[in-house]
């Protein structure tokens, strides 16, 4: 019978445990960026206070809200970075500063307003969807709402 290595055996369930906790550091509970108490208050909406969130993977929808949170790991930072400057070049979407490493505002190709924003290597986004805002209010909602998401982020 073949001797154990205790010494590297150990020091496997180490580098698996630092990986399992690695990887749970990276996962956002989207629901939890932004709570419904704070999103009652910036869009002074107070039914917001009582609404159901419905859950995804990297999404939260809160139920007749008009917004929803998305949250993503992204693989290349600076892919990210170098498309969103493109966007903004272009003019599909609008920088917006002091927030998070840096953000943007768009409107998607169904006309919701959504605020973008990336904080080391996670973007949040913030989408109101048109049919319960204007652009005039949008903006500053989704500068507030993103914010406090950003805030959040690890």
């Amino acid at each position: 019978m073949r001797p154990v290595d205790y010494a590297s055996l150990l020091a496997t369930i180490i580098l698996q445990a630092s990986a399992i906790r690695a990887a749970r550091a990276q996962s956002v509970d989207p629901c939890a960026l932004v709570t419904k108490a704070e999103a009652a208050q910036i869009l002074a909406k107070p039914a917001i206070a009582k609404a159901q969130t419905i859950p995804g993977d990297d999404t939260c929808g809160f139920l007749g809200a008009g917004f929803d949170v998305h949250t993503e790991p992204l693989k290349s930072v600076s892919g990210w970075s170098a498309m969103l400057k493109k966007m903004i070049q272009e003019k599909k979407a609008e920088r917006v500063d002091k927030i998070g490493d840096e953000a943007a505002f768009l409107i998607d190709p169904t006309g919701d307003y959504s605020m973008i924003a990336r904080k080391g290597s996670r973007t949040v986004t913030i989408a109101i969807f048109k049919a319960n805002s204007t652009l005039a209010e949008a903006k500053p909602h989704l500068a507030k709402l993103i914010t406090v998401a950003v805030n959040r982020l690890p």
